[in-house]
């Protein structure tokens, strides 16, 4: 059944009132009479949010709560039901944290870090996804002494090699990453997708040593496909000794588009 209209009686003075549908809304319009046909439908409840009946002769009445807004004594929270959302004493302004940092909270972020020496040679990091929709967000740190390459692709046919420590950030949780990262594997590259190139430092001249350097793959994450297998190749360029570090780091996050 559709509500179109209802007849009611004003507490004022007894005047029949028309209440009718307006525009998505109710709209109380003063009649002479009552529609023909109206009858009286019996006592009408009236319920708060938590759906409880009220008496609208005890309950507060807006302009008492119109009062309790500007009288100081009112509070905001923002809480999910159980925490709330902290203010800081200083400036008044609410606190928060970047994403990224809350994921180390969550215990869902984890980093494989080591450092290499190469001379005129490369070192292979295979990256795989699990097949799920706890997707990989990804970034990848290498800062070389000397001049250094990078490359990073997706859908490598490489498989194995050696296993990595991957290190949860939240040093009190027991939770284990679903990416696996291995150094060294083996197999054929195949079709690739390339995502990211990149030289830096100085080469060596003259018998010298080159000037060193770094960078960010993508200077952003990368959000990685599941289900897939990443390579990521670090090259030092020159016959020199090249220390290298070489960061990854990510967090693990269900997807909810």
């Amino acid at each position: 059944m559709v509500l179109e209209e209802m007849a009611i009686k004003d507490l004022e003075d007894n005047t029949p009132v028309k209440v009718v549908v307006a525009t998505n809304a109710l709209k109380v319009a003063q009649t002479g009479e009552l529609p023909a046909g109206a009858q009286n439908i019996g006592d009408v409840n009236l319920l708060n949010v938590a759906n409880s009946v009220i008496n609208p002769a005890t309950e507060d009445k807006q302009d008492t709560l119109i009062a309790n807004q500007t009288n100081a004594t009112q509070q905001s929270k923002i809480t999910d039901g159980s925490l709330v959302a902290d203010v800081d004493g200083v400036s008044s302004v609410l606190t928060g944290i970047t994403s990224p940092h809350a994921h180390v909270h969550d215990a869902e972020r984890y980093v494989v870090q080591e450092g290499i020496q190469l001379n005129n040679a490369s070192k292979e990091y295979l990256i795989t996804t699990p097949d799920t929709t706890k997707w990989a967000h990804m970034t990848i740190d290498v800062i070389g002494g000397q001049d250094t390459s990078i490359r990073l692709v997706e859908g490598t046919g490489k498989t194995g090699g050696t296993s990595m420590a991957e290190i949860n950030r939240n040093r009190n949780s027991g939770n284990n990453a679903g990416v696996i990262i291995t150094h060294t594997p083996s197999g054929t590259e195949g079709g690739i997708t390339t995502l990211f190139t990149c030289q830096f430092g100085i080469p060596a001249a003259g018998g010298r040593r080159g000037g060193g350097g770094g960078a960010q793959v993508g200077r952003a994450e990368f959000i990685l496909k599941q289900n897939t297998k990443y390579s990521l190749t670090v090259t030092a360029l020159s016959a020199n000794d090249n220390n290298i570090c070489v960061s990854i780091d990510w967090y693990e996050h269900v997807n909810v588009a």
